[in-house]
């Protein structure tokens, strides 16, 4: 059974930003005879090292000792996380900063970390094609899924709204494009570009980051029934899952030669090191902790998809909300949900809950 639709009501029902004392819920290890609750994460994209924290998480017995008996699941062409979540076909999800849209068209979600403090997705295109600038892309044939609604939001503001584009489904590989079968692509700067690297002359990326738009990326969430109906254990998978993610990037050989064996053996070893390195920029671990997220930075996503004409009008007050001075805002006091906290505040920053 799915999980039951929740309708956007006010402000209320777009955005919440909750603070949480994790020293007062500390997810305790599971007892040795415990059971493991069997638990589906779904993932974004096909198994790569952009997951690495994850795997790091399972082969080092990390939700073991927190109860988890997890299925870490790849995606395909047609699978969204986010749907998969609120269907009830996983527990858990890789996603990017769409889940604003998503909860503001009625999807209950909720941001648990966010892992890469900035997005790596671009667009890459064919020069062959006669692209030379954002401009160029109009009635060329993009591969570009719905979950990568933060190209659309650069697209539009650089003056190619998608109904200018011919969308052609996304195949999870960059062979397409290679083989001429589309025009342009989107992908990852930490992946589609280590198998362009030998043809650079041939290929042109765009990046949203160049016309202003710096979103988060890849974040683990779950749905927002879930998290208020056991909020111990979903701060359980979270502490476990970003416990993985501090051994990935501590050993990163290691978990490549991991990824490698059990996950996708059909990507060259040098590939997965390739993501590996460009990745530590993005998720600048060495600066703020892993799974830090900051409501200001939420609100102004929010406000960048507003802008573009992307939410109803309601979203408006959330904007509004976020721009707030810290306490002067309507759920100031009230009850809420436990999710993550920041070390470098002498309070507890919330995380943007879309619940």
């Amino acid at each position: 059974m799915g999980i039951q639709r929740h309708r956007p009501g006010g402000l209320a029902a777009v955005c919440m930003a909750i603070c949480l004392y994790l020293a007062g819920l500390s997810p305790a290890l599971a007892l040795i005879n415990d059971p493991a609750e069997h638990v589906r994460l779904q993932l974004k994209w096909r198994h790569q090292f952009q997951f690495a924290g994850f795997y790091a998480a399972l082969e080092q017995g990390y939700y073991r000792q927190a109860g988890f008996d997890v299925s870490i699941l790849p995606a395909r062409p047609g699978v969204d996380a986010v749907r998969e979540v609120e269907e009830g076909r996983a527990d858990y999800g890789v996603a990017s900063s769409e889940l604003v849209l998503h909860y503001a068209r009625g999807v209950p979600v909720v941001a648990l970390a966010v892992v890469f403090q900035h997005s790596p997705l671009v667009l890459f295109a064919r020069r062959a094609s006669g692209i030379h600038q954002v401009a160029d892309l109009a009635g060329k044939r993009v591969a570009l899924s719905d979950a990568e609604v933060e190209l659309a939001v650069y697209l539009r503001r650089e003056g190619v709204p998608l109904k200018h584009l011919v969308r052609v489904q996304h195949a999870f590989s960059p062979e397409s494009l290679l083989r001429g079968e589309v025009d342009a692509l989107a992908g990852y700067d930490t992946d589609e570009s280590w198998f362009l690297r030998e043809h650079p002359d041939d290929y042109i990326r765009f990046t949203p980051r160049a016309a202003g738009i710096d979103f988060y990326g890849d974040t683990l969430f779950t749905s927002s029934l879930h998290a208020a109906a056991a909020p111990e254990r979903v701060a359980a998978f979270r502490d476990a899952s970003l416990r993985g993610w501090a051994y990935a990037l501590e050993h990163p050989e290691e978990v490549v030669q991991l990824i490698h064996r059990h996950y996708a053996p059909d990507l060259p070893v040098a590939k997965l090191r390739f993501e590996a390195e460009q990745m530590q920029a993005l998720v600048r671990s060495d600066m703020v902790a892993l799974g830090y997220s900051h409501e200001a930075r939420w609100a102004h996503i929010l406000a960048t998809y507003q802008e573009q004409g992307l939410l109803s009008p309601v979203v408006k007050n959330a904007v509004d909300w976020g721009t707030r001075p810290w306490g002067q805002n309507s759920w100031a006091g009230k009850p809420g949900s436990i999710i993550g906290t920041s070390p470098f505040m002498n309070s507890l920053v919330p995380i943007i809950s879309l619940l």
